[in-house]
């Protein structure tokens, strides 16, 4: 594998635009991260906690709307990768470019969350004040930081 374009850095982890092979950790990524989010919101502890077929059905949403979103011309996506091995996938940042633009999802794996690493990728994005598409509570402090609005019609 090519060494990556590197758009920002923390120590060893860099924010590289994604490439087609990023795709799938993308999608499963956000869908997990977002299904937990949206059913620990609604006082679930997990999904395991709700039915299966109401569970497919959740899943199945979240994903079309996932796929649409990145789908969309002016959807750019960076992801999170260790320096020396580009092709382990550590987060992503899926956004659109403008003024001020606009979050859609903002990923780091759980065990490498509080080092600095979404802050890294919205810097780099460049989309302080830009509306943002989801919500989490892993997200709120990012939501203040980069003064985001979360604006859900937009996604």
């Amino acid at each position: 594998m090519s060494t990556p374009e590197v758009v920002s850095r923390v120590g060893s982890v860099v924010a590289t635009p994604a490439g087609p092979e990023a795709l799938g950790f993308i999608v499963d990524s956000w869908c997990r991260s977002f299904e937990r989010s949206a059913l620990a919101t609604l006082g679930l502890p997990s999904p395991e906690a709700i039915p299966p077929g109401m569970r497919r059905l959740v899943c199945s949403s979240i994903h079309a709307r996932v796929k649409a979103t990145i789908a969309k011309p002016t959807t750019r996506a960076l992801v999170l990768v260790h320096e020396d091995r580009p092709e382990v996938l550590l987060g992503h940042l899926v956004y659109e470019p403008g003024t001020p633009g606009t979050v859609h999802y903002a990923y780091v794996l759980e065990s490498l969350r509080h080092m600095g690493l979404a802050s890294m990728l919205l810097e780099a994005a460049h989309v302080s004040g830009a509306s943002a598409t989801h919500f989490t509570r892993a997200g709120a402090a990012l939501f203040r930081r980069f003064s985001l609005t979360y604006s859900p019609q937009e996604a």
